[in-house]
């Protein structure tokens, strides 16, 4: 295995990997106006091509789509007991299937 040293060595090299891919896309994406325009521009192009797509899936999954809103909002509002006794199926289908993967 590996020695303290080395585990250290490899988690600094890691964080300093991590800020550096952060500080570059921060300057590189986020301060170029082209390429926010053109990203913009190539998304909405996307979103105006496939919209049936996009309606086909949320029709398909609307229901864990709902459900994960309200478990998202009742973790927001710290109501996890609430939401467990008005939605036991539901959590079980779709929430814990989530945290699971």
């Amino acid at each position: 295995m590996y020695s303290e040293t080395e585990l250290s060595n490899i988690i600094n090299l890691y964080e300093k990997r991590r800020e550096y891919n952060s500080q570059y896309s921060k300057t590189r994406y986020s301060s170029d106006q082209n390429y926010k325009e053109s990203r913009k521009q190539q998304s909405s192009s996307w979103y105006n091509e496939n919209k049936s797509k996009k309606k086909d899936y949320y029709l398909r999954n609307k229901e864990k789509i709902s459900i994960q809103k309200k478990w998202n909002y009742a973790v927001m509002t710290n109501n996890q007991k609430k939401f467990l006794d008005k939605y036991p199926e539901e959590y079980q289908k779709y929430i814990l299937s989530t945290l699971k993967d």
